[in-house]
């Protein structure tokens, strides 16, 4: 049973029982790979609407603990979830080395089906949310970033969100897990004509590529990016930092 719950407390039924179902997790009571009791069970041991039930358990399987079957259960899957991840990039001006005056600008966001490399990275058949982004440096695009999420963890995408917030606040805002494995990928490629256009250099010049996969817990991939330089001489400064 746990801690009882206070429900003249200052803090929230959810995050109450929350915290009972973790320490079940964590101190072995529930091991990895059983199966918790149903949410019937647990409105009835702690005498807390489904609701509440439904939130505690979403901030379980958000943390790494546990993971959901349709139509089987809840299961747990680690007793000491990885911590996350979250990133922040900043641009800078490599040749006087002060701050520079940064933007994004929204070019194109879809809904469509994925090609066949974008199913290969994010290990999936379904429809993919895409979008498609240039980075301004004094008014000058400098970048063009395209994102690739599957629509099954991203519902409420809004441009707002897309120009005022960075990647990784994004996909752990909205997809409710947290990142904790990104592999990036550098090269040097030639640009196509259509993204040559928007960078205004010219088609076949040779760019700098960044693919990132974003990882949830569980290993699958959360989201894929790519980011396409335009030669000029900045710096991407990129800071990871651990998060729970």
């Amino acid at each position: 049973m746990g801690k009882p719950i206070e429900r003249d407390g200052k803090q929230k039924l959810y995050v109450q029982v929350y915290d009972i179902l973790k320490a079940n997790v964590e101190q072995g009571e529930w091991s990895v790979g059983s199966m918790i009791p149903t949410e019937d069970d647990l409105c009835k041991t702690y005498d807390v609407s489904k609701a509440t039930i439904r939130e505690a358990i979403a901030e379980l399987v958000r943390d790494g603990y546990v993971r959901r079957q349709q139509g089987k259960g809840t299961f747990v899957i680690c007793t000491e979830p990885h911590r996350g991840l979250a990133m922040r990039t900043r641009i800078t001006e490599d040749i006087q080395g002060s701050e520079a005056t940064f933007k994004i600008e929204l070019i194109a966001m879809d809904v469509t089906s994925p090609t066949d490399d974008i199913r290969i990275y994010l290990q999936t058949e379904e429809d993919i949310q895409y979008i498609f982004t240039k980075r301004l440096v004094d008014d000058k695009a400098v970048f063009i970033d395209e994102s690739f999420f599957p629509c099954s963890l991203f519902l409420d995408i809004s441009a707002d969100d897309i120009v005022h917030k960075s990647i990784y606040d994004l996909v752990d805002g909205k997809a409710g897990r947290k990142i904790v494995k990104v592999f990036q990928t550098i090269e040097v490629d030639r640009i196509a004509a259509d993204k040559a256009a928007i960078l205004d250099i010219g088609e076949g010049s040779l760019v700098l590529q960044v693919h990132r996969i974003l990882v949830g817990f569980d290993g699958k991939p959360m989201a894929y990016t790519r980011l396409v330089g335009n030669g000029m001489k900045y710096k991407m400064q990129m800071e990871f930092e651990g998060i729970r």
